[in-house]
């Protein structure tokens, strides 16, 4: 966070300028590293989806490995100058861990074929597979979200996002990879995977034997880490979106 406070206040012009150079420099080496990768891949994507499936697919495939190399510098539309400056920059050095992880985690998916469609929105790249055999379930990493959902999309994505209060959730997760920065996989990352894996169905009843778990919440529903993205995504959405959230299943606070 010191390099936020950095970023806002040091008004000295030499600093400033160390600053976007040392910014310049980490953009420049991202770049230099990844595009060279995309490159490389795209005649491997391109006959390889074309061999599996045909050669719409392997166009996709391309497509999708571009748009996941230029999500790493989409920022967030509702924010202002100042903010989107300070998004990117810290996608590339606070938060680089889960960039990196993110970024190549998500190429990955591609590769074996686990992506149908790869959007923006809020500064966020999403990576989709849709109609997938399962229940619904995301993954955020730095900027880079994964998703897995039964349906397909229809209509924009945009509408989709504001209307699945999964993707919403999933979304709230970016706001912590900022405020921990390099320490968001081992303070969120790890704890939430772990409660995920071991996650079971709550068991809560009165006096007299009912149900108080009437919206079927598992106890990872109810994991800190899982009920701060909720408590992000909330507040988010309600300011520039006018959502107000009422997901049982996605609760601010434990109900028990």
């Amino acid at each position: 966070m010191c390099d936020l406070e950095l970023f806002k206040y040091d008004v000295g012009w030499g600093r400033l300028h160390n600053h976007a150079n040392r910014m310049t420099a980490t953009v420049a080496t991202v770049a230099t590293s990844t595009y060279p990768t995309t490159i490389a891949n795209t005649p491997i994507l391109f006959f390889g989806g074309a061999i599996d499936q045909d050669w719409a697919r392997g166009r996709q495939l391309v497509n999708n490995s571009w748009r996941i190399n230029n999500g790493m510098f989409v920022t967030d539309p509702n924010k202002n100058f100042w903010e989107r400056t300070w998004q990117l920059t810290s996608r590339f050095t606070w938060e680089g861990i889960q960039t990196t992880v993110g970024y190549y985690y998500t190429q990955g998916r591609n590769i074996g074929g686990n992506v149908d469609r790869v959007d923006y929105f809020g500064g966020a790249t999403w990576a989709t597979r849709e109609n997938y055999n399962g229940n619904d379930r995301g993954l955020s990493l730095g900027n880079y979200i994964n998703m897995r959902i039964s349906d397909e999309i229809d209509g924009s994505f945009a509408d989709r996002v504001l209307s699945d209060p999964l993707f919403m959730h999933e979304y709230g997760h970016t706001f912590d990879s900022r405020i921990y920065g390099l320490s968001y996989l081992f303070a969120i990352g790890i704890p939430s995977l772990f409660s995920a894996k071991n996650s079971e169905l709550i068991v809560k009843r009165d006096a007299e034997g009912n149900n108080l778990n009437l919206n079927g919440l598992w106890t990872h529903d109810v994991f800190w880490t899982e009920m701060r993205a909720n408590k992000h995504a909330a507040k988010y959405f309600r300011k520039y979106y006018g959502v107000e959230w009422s997901y049982p299943r996605y609760p601010l606070s434990n109900p028990f």
